[in-house]
């Protein structure tokens, strides 16, 4: 590779491993996760970089569609999302990739420098892409870990420590008996009757041959009790004349 008519690289035939490290140092070969994916749609391979190895500054990217150099944002940010749990914050991954998939499907037009590309799918791509260098994560035992010799009291948030659990009270009523029947009472005999004031303080029965006299609350409470009577007419009525000086 010649710019102005100085050589700038002499590198023999070699794989897409062989390259990359012929051209960013051999230490970079251990840092390298392999990535190889295959669908109808687009087929994934190249590196990325260990989240320990990671530069923060300057990170190394580059995404190779059909063997051509591009920019894309939005792909990106597809493999930082792979990432997720595994960097700190404003720290970009380092990669290697290559798609490659149907010229038919893209189309390099859009950019005078021809560096950025318009897909026809590019949401499945994207999908594909993070899952890509997820799997290939994972697959290397690349992914966040749990510290299980951490404190566990420094994750209880502070509004939490100071609560203590309140538990629910029950009333229980001492004097309830469940298997006491309901017992019917009929309320006092003196709040069925009507008070009344009489001009005289007997009632007088011609059913006999004499008179007889009743005291009027006896004859309400009996009649309360015993319901409605049988009533009897004599078959001759007879009257019965009282002096005033006898009543």
């Amino acid at each position: 590779m010649y710019n102005n008519g100085s050589e700038l690289f002499n590198l023999p035939v070699s794989n897409f491993r062989q390259r990359v490290v012929n051209l960013f140092g051999v230490k970079t070969n251990e840092k390298l996760v392999p990535i190889e994916e295959e669908t109808p749609v687009v087929k994934i391979s190249g590196f990325v970089v260990k989240p320990e190895h990671v530069k923060k500054t300057k990170p190394l990217q580059f995404l190779l569609v059909n063997d051509r150099f591009i920019r894309s944002r939005y792909l990106n940010h597809a493999i930082t999302l792979a990432y997720e749990g595994l960097l700190a914050s404003q720290v970009q991954p380092e990669y290697f990739i290559r798609l490659e998939m149907n010229p038919a499907t893209i189309d390099i037009n859009i950019h005078p420098t021809k560096t950025e590309i318009k897909f026809e799918d590019e949401h499945t791509i994207y999908a594909m892409l993070k899952s890509a260098v997820k799997h290939a994560l994972g697959q290397f035992n690349v992914m966040p870990t749990l510290d299980f010799e951490k404190d566990a009291s420094v994750d209880i948030p502070y509004s939490y420590k100071e609560k203590l659990p309140v538990f629910p009270t029950i009333s229980v009523d001492p004097n309830f008996n469940p298997f006491k029947a309901e017992s019917k009472t009929n309320p006092p005999v003196g709040s069925y009757m009507k008070k009344s004031n009489p001009t005289w303080g007997s009632i007088y029965s011609g059913l006999q041959e004499a008179v007889d006299t009743f005291e009027p609350q006896v004859v309400e409470s009996r009649i309360f009790y015993r319901g409605n009577p049988t009533n009897y007419n004599r078959l001759i009525p007879k009257r019965l004349f009282l002096l005033v000086k006898n009543i």
